[in-house]
């Protein structure tokens, strides 16, 4: 429930930061207020105590991706001619995105390994 309503959000809010940031001009606007916005929320997940609480900062996690989403690619897109645009959009959205997600649960995985004391409960003592 929490990231089905999360994703949602998210998915509304792009359609309406694209389209606005498009009648104002001014994307960086946009840009900056969804990545500050998520930067803020998603290390509060941490201290979460309750599933509304989680679903909260979840929302507004997803809330700063969707109003910088669609910005951000527009202005990659607004920079430079049509071939290295399309080249600057698949970096910014494509391989690099999931490989960073595949990456990252192993790197944590390896460093519970190394680090933890009792890798069978690493948050026990």
């Amino acid at each position: 429930m929490i990231e089905g309503t999360a994703e949602s959000i998210s998915s509304l809010l792009k359609l309406l930061a694209g389209h606005l940031s498009d009648r104002r001009g001014k994307r960086k606007v946009f840009v900056v207020f969804g990545y500050v916005l998520s930067s803020f929320t998603r290390p509060l997940l941490a201290f979460a105590g309750s599933w509304p609480q989680v679903l909260g900062l979840r929302l507004s996690d997803r809330v700063g991706k969707g109003i910088r989403t669609a910005p951000r690619d527009a202005m990659i897109a607004d920079n430079g001619t049509s071939s290295k645009s399309a080249a600057s959009l698949l970096v910014s959205t494509g391989p690099w995105i999931t490989t960073g997600a595949v990456i990252g649960p192993l790197l944590g995985y390896l460093l519970v390994l190394w680090l933890a004391a009792d890798r069978n409960a690493p948050t026990a003592g």
